[in-house]
């Protein structure tokens, strides 16, 4: 695959497409009725949508149906409008790839957030630098914004977990019990993975180009951008509208936390061809 067109100038810092045939690595994605993730391979593209893989092999398996809307969190570029949701409008298994595979019909226009785009006309990555001295300035970026979704995260809750004491109907025993063995461990995780995250943006930081690939353990930053909230659980226990809000809008910071993962993955396997 052809490397990046590093010519001086910011109206020539636009980079050469990086095939899909080179996505070798999983990406994250969201089934929306329950907003639980799973990890997919970008198999194909079409003017239609994404052709993706859901391996065996993954760590986040999940299985969908013909007819789920899901958000694959990806920057689809079609006619200048960015997509990255829709319908499954199929579902087969391959014995090749070890793997359910599925059609996925794009419907929704979505902002886009970083000049990295997925064409579905032109069947591969472009990314623009022209704004970011390299790509390794643009990687930068993209964690120190994942680390300031995540420490949203952490003020909604901060803000939500007194809430359930007057809201949840417990006597102070019961709640002490609840706080300790549930609500005390979510916020000890997104503490934990809101310092990691800005860690990892102090690395990056320091980088040049040619370490972009040698510093992203994409498995640990899984882990670190992934929902440390079980939504339903969350739900059941403590039914109320305020508390319906509060975790809607957990969910929309977590969207964007898997399109930033996301970003990172097509960055690390860009670099890994030049």
């Amino acid at each position: 695959m052809p490397g990046s067109s590093q010519s001086e100038g910011p109206e020539q810092r636009r980079e050469d497409r990086l095939a899909v045939t080179s996505f070798t690595l999983p990406f994250l994605g969201t089934r929306e009725a329950d907003h639980q993730t799973f990890q997919y391979v970008l198999i194909d593209t079409s003017r239609r949508g994404a052709g993706i893989a859901l391996p065996r092999w993954v760590l986040a398996r999940e299985s969908l149906n013909k007819g789920d809307a899901v958000n694959l969190h990806m920057p689809f570029h079609l006619h200048g409008e960015t997509f990255d949701a829709g319908t499954v409008a199929w579902t087969a298994w391959r014995d090749d790839l070890d793997s359910q595979t599925c059609g996925v019909s794009l419907e929704r226009p979505v902002p886009s957030y970083y000049p990295v785009r997925l064409s579905l006309e032109g069947g591969g990555v472009e990314v623009d630098l022209t704004d970011f001295s390299g790509q390794a300035d643009l990687l930068a970026r993209v964690i120190k914004d994942a680390y300031f979704l995540k420490r949203g995260v952490r003020i909604y809750l901060r803000h939500l977990v007194p809430y359930f004491s007057r809201i949840g109907g417990f006597t102070h025993e019961e709640y002490e019990a609840l706080k300790s063995m549930f609500l005390d461990d979510v916020v000890t995780k997104v503490d934990q993975h809101q310092k990691e995250l800005d860690e990892l943006h102090q690395i990056a930081a320091q980088l040049d180009d040619s370490e972009t690939a040698a510093i992203l353990d994409l498995e640990g930053m899984r882990s670190m951008v992934e929902s440390e909230l079980y939504l339903e659980l969350f739900r059941t226990t403590f039914e109320s509208e305020m508390v319906g809000q509060y975790l809607d809008a957990i969910k929309t910071l977590e969207q964007r936390l898997y399109y930033n993962y996301n970003t990172c993955v097509m960055l690390y396997l860009r670099s890994l061809e030049e």
